[in-house]
């Protein structure tokens, strides 16, 4: 009788706990799902409302993310949700907002308080600060001495080094494969085309077949591993190192430091060099704390440049013929 007193004792002793324990469990789920998907936030004893969601579930989101076409469908939802909208995606943060204004998207990059977490483009090198990635006094002096190469004098410069490289490199090629009938790889050829441009315009760096190689080797899979690690953030992590994919990424963004050193030597061989040029501003720059800075923005700005204009130059080629 006293073993049964004591085991119904027990019971509704432990059962208020594990209820308390499972309201409040609830409690936090609906607090969260709340955080993640209600049209308004509170900061500051204000009442902010919240971009409009996507209407899809985070399977759905991923699986567009994923697709060759994906910058179209971000296309689609700006012009459907507007500027600024917010997607379902696998985060430790409480939101994903996609930003589409220049002006909102310029506001956040400057802001003291909103430090920018861009660690995957680092892959782009082999890691440590650049313009992309950085916040504070590297990002303004970086920012603020390149953006003097894009004066209107040497963008007429640029657009003297793209209509020479048109005349020397793809009209020939192109006069060539029409005579003969031979098939083109149009993004073959603007990659190459893109490449050579913006090393010459940009670099005064004539890029040889060998690095144009071992670009060619390792700017597709690093690309293709910034997006996956930018849905799976996990990946640039030390897991990374069994996944074959991001070992590669890695050689490729040592390959392409290499690059970014060998550009800045040739230009600091140079007898005559161009004042003013991105390279010369970045040479220059009294702020970078050493070379392997220098060199991680050299190459930050090829690959800024390089995928959206040959893709850019592909398409209006395609829509062209």
């Amino acid at each position: 009788m006293d073993h049964l007193l004591a085991d119904s004792l027990h019971k509704h002793l432990i059962l208020p706990p594990l209820l308390l324990l499972l309201l409040g469990l609830i409690t936090c789920l609906k607090t969260l799902f709340r955080k993640r998907h209600g049209k308004t936030i509170v900061k500051d004893g204000r009442c902010y409302d919240l971009p409009p969601m996507v209407p899809l579930s985070t399977r759905e989101t991923i699986k567009a993310f994923q697709q060759s076409d994906y910058l179209f469908k971000l296309m689609q939802w700006t012009t459907s949700y507007g500027p600024i909208y917010q997607v379902r995606l696998p985060s430790p943060h409480s939101r994903v907002v996609i930003v589409s204004d220049a002006t909102v998207y310029r506001n956040v990059l400057s802001s003291p308080t909103r430090p920018k977490e861009f660690k995957t483009y680092r892959s782009n090198h082999d890691g440590g600060s650049d313009l992309f990635s950085s916040n504070d006094d590297f990002w303004k002096h970086s920012r603020k001495a390149i953006s003097q190469a894009f004066s209107s004098k040497h963008i007429r410069r640029m657009n003297c080094v793209v209509v020479q490289k048109t005349n020397e490199k793809l009209i020939p090629l192109l006069d060539k494969c029409a005579a003969n009938g031979d098939l083109l790889t149009v993004t073959k050829v603007m990659d190459s085309f893109t490449l050579s441009v913006i090393c010459e315009a940009a670099f005064e760096y004539p890029i040889s077949p060998k690095d144009e190689e071992i670009f060619d080797l390792f700017s597709d899979v690093m690309t293709d591993e910034m997006r996956r690690q930018l849905r799976d953030p996990w990946r640039s992590g030390i897991l990374g190192v069994f996944i074959p994919a991001v070992r590669k990424q890695r050689l490729g963004g040592k390959k392409m430091a290499e690059l970014g050193y060998k550009i800045l030597h040739s230009y600091r061989q140079l007898k005559s060099p161009q004042p003013g040029t991105i390279i010369d501003m970045i040479a220059k720059n009294t702020n970078y704390q050493s070379d392997k800075e220098r060199a991680n923005d050299i190459c930050v700005m090829i690959f800024a440049g390089f995928e959206t204009t040959s893709n850019s130059l592909s398409y209006t080629l395609l829509e062209l013929a």
